[in-house]
């Protein structure tokens, strides 16, 4: 097993397993390398999939009836994508993943997975944990999206739009100031000193058409934890 993938599985609740039973999962995985913008998986994909995220930052959106897209987690080392649905009958993807940055994964075998896990009930528990934290951080941003703070606000819009428009490595949302508050309803003078307080933080920069992002991985964390 090689660092990177020894690192992820020590940040994920696969860390509790035995050796025996990673080297099970792993049974014709490999590493895949995406570039900053790609398409990992689409919404509605029938073929099931399971990645660990090894490095890099992943964006898992559903896109809306109107065409809106609404992130509902972003991904980092030691997360596993696909398992919401792995075990459902009739499966279907239930969001699309992104790379936001150059990222690197290990896709393991859907049918190794389930059948290591109908074989083996602490790789059942661990899974079953991922499965839970993936499926709290789908509730907690439906339900709490009214509840963030201007700051986490102003954070995930502008890792958002960055997103969204992004065809290179380079991050950038295409807003200024005023059109930023008014999308979250509020005022320059509110949104601008937060603005400042993240550019001193390092994680953006002003940019000639807009906010360039610098650090996204640290705008994420201060778009969605918990006191931001």
């Amino acid at each position: 097993m090689d660092v990177a993938v020894r690192s992820a599985i020590g940040a994920s609740h696969l860390r509790a397993l035995e050796a025996r039973s990673l080297a099970e999962l792993q049974v014709g995985a490999r590493r895949i390398t995406e570039p900053a913008g790609a398409v990992l998986h689409r919404e509605g994909e029938v073929a099931p999939q399971v990645d660990l995220v090894l490095s890099g930052l992943v964006r898992v959106f559903v896109t809306g009836p109107d065409g809106r897209r609404r992130t509902v987690r972003y991904a980092r080392r030691g997360a596993l994508l696909g398992l919401l649905a792995l075990f459902a009958d009739g499966f279907r993807a239930p969001a699309t993943t992104q790379a936001v940055v150059a990222s690197d994964l290990l896709a393991l075998r859907p049918s190794v997975v389930t059948a290591v896990t109908d074989n083996d009930a602490r790789v059942a528990n661990a899974l079953l944990r991922e499965q839970n934290d993936e499926a709290v951080s789908f509730i907690a941003e439906v339900a709490g999206t009214g509840r963030a703070s201007m700051r986490q606000k102003v954070a995930r819009h502008v890792l958002d739009l960055a997103a969204d428009g992004q065809h290179s490595s380079e991050l950038l949302a295409p807003i200024g100031h005023q059109a930023l508050a008014d999308a979250l309803g509020s005022v320059p003078d509110v949104v601008m000193p937060i603005l400042h307080e993240l550019r001193e933080q390092g994680v953006v920069k002003p940019a000639r058409e807009g906010i360039a992002v610098t650090n996204p991985d640290g705008l994420a964390v201060i778009g969605w934890s918990a006191g931001s």
